[in-house]
């Protein structure tokens, strides 16, 4: 979007946090019956370093942009085929998979939003995230290589789009369902039971963290408002208007 890339430009490295906010009313639209402030900030630092570092090197060419978002749909295609094959489906299965993943347009954060850098950038953290877990599985969760990689995609997830927080419990579930059908290729057990609760306690961990994190680096950032304006039909509508709003302002200097 335009109103990215113009703060990426104008904030260059320095506010990675908050690179990412809308301000609708006098900026993107105008609401004439929306004095107050309307907009929201995002946190996703990863997005915007990439943009930045993207603007720096190529200025607002969007090739390099196009490049570089088709390469990660590729990527996370090719790692689902993968993944698919890895879990055991057949050739056919994970062709068929792979492919309707690519074209079907039901897919939007997958198919139509190529153009976006951070529905991209989620679907191949949640496949390698998978994948990470699936080989931690397979070693009993003793591993620390793996261990590490499956912690270290889900902090780039979360860097990455608010709704990374959502691969945590992926994660687990995917977890869950292979402790019953996975054997450990090492004993053929299954694994036991108190290290996945220990890399489920550590996934919740991360996703709180996060959510502080979060907060502290928006500070007074805009908060989303209900429907992002107020409409005629809603409750809050009459205190929006103009005339509303300067009558208000002028009884409160009254009173003083």
């Amino acid at each position: 979007d335009n109103n990215h890339l113009e703060l990426c430009k104008q904030n260059g490295y320095h506010d990675l946090a908050g690179g990412v906010r809308f301000d609708w009313n006098h900026r993107l639209c105008h609401a004439w019956w929306a004095q107050k402030e309307t907009g929201w900030a995002y946190f996703r630092p990863l997005p915007v370093l990439v943009r930045t570092t993207l603007l720096q090197l190529f200025g607002l060419n969007p090739i390099p942009f196009h490049i570089l978002h088709l390469a990660l749909h590729i990527s996370t295609v090719l790692l689902l085929y993968a993944l698919l094959r890895r879990l055991g489906c057949g050739l056919w299965t994970s062709l068929l998979a792979s492919g309707l993943f690519t074209l079907h347009p039901a897919h939007p954060f997958a198919t139509a939003w190529v153009a976006n850098d951070g529905p991209v950038m989620i679907g191949l953290c949640t496949l390698l995230g998978l994948w990470c877990l699936h080989g931690s599985a397979r070693a009993d969760h003793r591993r620390i290589g793996w261990l590490a990689g499956v912690f270290a995609i889900y902090l780039l997830s979360l860097a990455t789009r608010e709704n990374g927080i959502m691969l945590g419990p992926m994660l687990v579930l995917f977890d869950l369902l292979g402790a019953w059908r996975l054997p450990v290729a090492q004993s053929g057990a299954k694994p036991e039971w108190r290290r996945r609760i220990a890399l489920y306690v550590g996934l919740a961990s991360v996703a709180v963290a996060y959510l502080v994190v979060r907060s502290w680096c928006l500070g007074a950032g805009p908060l989303p408002r209900r429907a992002y304006f107020y409409w005629p039909t809603e409750p809050g509508f009459a205190g929006w208007l103009p005339r509303s709003e300067e009558r208000r302002v002028g009884k409160e200097c009254r009173s003083r």
